[in-house]
């Protein structure tokens, strides 16, 4: 019977600005701490295949890489045809 003479509530207010900026600066932090892990784990990888390091490698032979495979390119290619190296 209460419900009968009480006042229906009234609607919620709409959100205020200072709500929405606060928002939209969270979701813009959440995005940054994504991409700054994006960045590390690339950074990981690169480090982790080689990069430049096994490019300036003085045999074509380097870093543990099958010797039967390369031998043919030994003899034509690599450190040992390099006169400075």
């Amino acid at each position: 019977m209460g419900a009968i003479f009480s006042r229906p509530k009234p609607p919620p207010p709409p959100p205020s600005r200072l709500e929405e900026s606060i928002e939209r600066q969270e979701n813009r932090e959440q995005q940054r701490e994504v991409n700054a892990r994006r960045r590390t784990t690339s950074r990981r990888r690169a480090r982790a295949a080689g990069g430049m390091a096994q490019l300036m490698t003085g045999d074509a032979t380097a870093r543990g890489r099958d010797t039967a495979a390369t031998e043919g390119l030994s003899q034509t290619l690599g450190a040992g045809r390099n006169p400075r190296g």
